[in-house]
């Protein structure tokens, strides 16, 4: 996998340019959308900083840092990493950050009383990033396997495949714990079939616009996630620390 281009696809899909050339993330519009509001007033006298976009695009920076930062290294050390593992590291950052921000936006969903099943209609890509970070923080019986294989194809690939449908079956739940046990422990020929991360980047631009949408059209919802995200005197609070 080529980082540095996918730390790219990423700035395309999750980040914009402003008119001075800066790029910024796309999800700042959730802070745009309380401007000229009760909820946003950055000068004094009134001090009303909204966190609702600060807090989303430092995930998303998070997202990108990181994704940069192994790019760099990949290509400027010689000391590169197991070749089983070289795409294991990466990866598994890359669903911290992914499944950090669908946290956030879940919570949104829950402040908004959706039900699972509307949040699951609108945001399909929210349950394959769960599964796969479910898969990296909690490995179950990955634990009794003896370096396993991570690759991007399952091309010219022998032993005991686990495909992205696998991930989804032992990492969604508990309810199959004893199948994968079966199927990988004191295995030495595990490998595991990494999904497309383009692809679920842009599923998740998707996502991530879809939110902001729902935001910046919904009147009744900007009054509610306003009221919960608005710290009074902001500014003039900050100053007295100081």
């Amino acid at each position: 996998m080529d980082y540095s281009e996918l730390a790219r696809h990423i700035k395309t899909e999750l980040f914009e340019t402003d008119a001075n050339g800066k790029y910024w993330p796309t999800i700042c519009k959730l802070h745009d959308a309380f401007g000229g509001s009760v909820f946003l007033a950055e000068v004094e006298p009134d001090g009303r900083h909204n966190c609702l976009g600060c807090n989303f695009a430092q995930y998303t920076w998070g997202l990108l840092r990181t994704t940069e930062a192994w790019g760099t290294y990949v290509n400027s050390v010689e000391d590169a990493p197991p070749v089983q593992l070289e795409d294991f590291y990466p990866v598994s950052n890359l669903f911290h950050w992914l499944n950090t921000l669908v946290d956030a936006f879940t919570e949104l969903c829950d402040i908004l009383e959706f039900s699972d099943i509307r949040r699951q209609r609108l945001f399909p890509v929210f349950s394959r990033i769960r599964v796969w970070a479910n898969f990296f923080k909690h490995p179950k019986a990955m634990i009794l396997t003896h370096h396993a294989t991570y690759v991007f194809s399952e091309e010219e690939q022998d032993g005991e495949i686990l495909q992205e449908r696998d991930i989804k079956k032992y990492f969604a739940n508990s309810k199959n714990d004893r199948t994968l046990f079966n199927r990988v422990t004191n295995k030495s020929d595990v490998v595991v079939v990494l999904p497309d991360l383009l692809e679920i980047v842009s599923q998740f631009k998707e996502a991530n616009e879809k939110v902001i949408s729902l935001i910046l059209d919904n009147e009744v919802f900007r009054e509610e996630i306003g009221e919960k995200s608005t710290f009074e005197d902001y500014y003039t609070d900050e100053e007295s620390d100081t």
